[in-house]
């Protein structure tokens, strides 16, 4: 038996701890009270996510369980997966300042929260191998709500709109489990909708339907959702080959890319070299670029009517997004077995080990980037 003492966000001092007996299996408790999620499981780990104040469990089986702490109640769980049938999970997982590490076999997903909740029916979902691949893409219900009344006046390939029509249209009535009102709430917003249809069906549905919205300047919240789903699945596709470097007195004078990203600009370099900056949405082109420029006042100032300088629903979408709903690496041998999650004394290192002797360092303090360890030393 393990306990131990957390401060929650609520201000009181809690503690969980799991018990194993003859009669019962494992429990979890929290203040002493039994959480009925883990009869008849093993848990594998169980940890505090500070920022969201839950606690998540993981058990043996390979399910994942999210529990409130101020209601001691689960509120979402979810099968994270198992590479080989009728075989005990492999996995395991870690909460790093504001990231959460799932690891299983050969894959590693990373991933922060989405609008207060973690998609994590997908989290190990790699990149596809063919465009005829089936693909998940995770929305929470009042995305999949508003999107229902939008795909029927997507002009797109018809059976694609109605496969996905058909499908949304069944998850987003499914009902709750019972509870009492606070757990219903809570239970509501972890609830999300799971699309899971070929990679080319999703893809020609959500790029028409943006197309369309953006030929009638229909700066909508689905403009938004489905820019959203196109960049899912972009993240989807096969890495390309790393370009190189540009000359670095080609970048000398444009402000840095996250202030210029925030703003709205995207870097395109013209043929002869100049700094230009386009906006994702209304296309104006800045050159010429000052130590001293600030991004959003040069935004505001040369496009003063531009959606996103105006705060509407457009297709750009934020980079916080991309971490939320990126997909897993695989980075050892398919059959490594047994990933081993390390301690590292930077909070935002992760090192995983794999029984043949690959061990892998990442840096999750953005975007997830990987550095093998003998590199650190030579």
């Amino acid at each position: 038996m393990y306990t131990v003492k957390l401060e929650l966000a609520v201000a009181v001092q809690s503690s969980w701890q799991t018990t194993r007996n003859m009669e019962e299996g494992e429990v979890l408790r929290l203040d002493g009270q039994p959480i009925e999620i883990c009869s008849n499981r093993v848990i594998n780990r169980v940890a505090y996510h500070d920022k969201l104040n839950v606690i998540l469990v993981g058990t043996a089986d390979g399910n994942l369980f999210v529990v409130d702490p101020t209601l001691g109640e689960p509120v979402y769980s979810t099968k994270i997966g198992v590479e080989e049938e009728n075989c005990e999970a492999q996995w395991d997982f870690s909460v790093c300042p504001e990231k959460l590490v799932v690891i299983e076999g050969s894959k590693v997903g990373i991933r922060s929260d989405y609008n207060g909740i973690l998609l994590l029916s997908s989290i190990l979902q790699t990149p596809i191998a063919s465009c005829s691949d089936v693909v998940q893409i995770e929305l929470s219900k009042s995305e999949a709500e508003s999107l229902c009344h939008s795909l029927p006046t997507a002009d797109s390939v018809e059976t694609d709109v109605s496969e996905v029509e058909k499908q949304l249209k069944a998850i987003v009535v499914r009902e709750l489990e019972p509870g009492t009102p606070l757990i219903l709430v809570k239970r509501e917003k972890w609830s999300t909708v799971k699309l899971e249809l070929p990679y080319s069906v999703l893809k020609s549905t959500f790029q028409t339907m943006v197309n369309e919205l953006w030929k009638k300047n229909a700066y909508i919240p689905q403009l938004s959702i489905a820019s959203s789903i196109l960049e899912r699945l972009n993240m989807l596709l096969p890495p390309a080959k790393p370009e190189q470097d540009a000359p670095l007195e080609k970048a000398q004078m444009w402000a840095l890319p996250e202030k210029m990203a925030q703003a709205g600009f995207y870097h395109s370099p013209s043929s002869n070299g100049d700094d230009r900056a386009m906006c994702f949405t209304c296309n104006v082109c800045l050159v010429s670029w000052e130590p001293t420029d600030e991004p959003w006042s040069e935004h505001e100032r040369h496009s003063p009517f531009c959606p996103f300088v105006r705060g509407e629903h457009t297709h750009n979408v934020p980079l916080s997004l991309s971490f939320a709903t990126a997909p897993a690496f695989v980075v050892a041998e398919k059959g490594s077995s047994s990933p081993i999650l390390g301690k590292s004394s930077c909070p935002a290192a992760v090192v995983v080990a794999y029984s043949n002797g690959h061990i892998v360092v990442w840096d999750v303090a953005r975007e997830a980037k990987v550095g093998l360890i003998p590199s650190f030393y030579t």
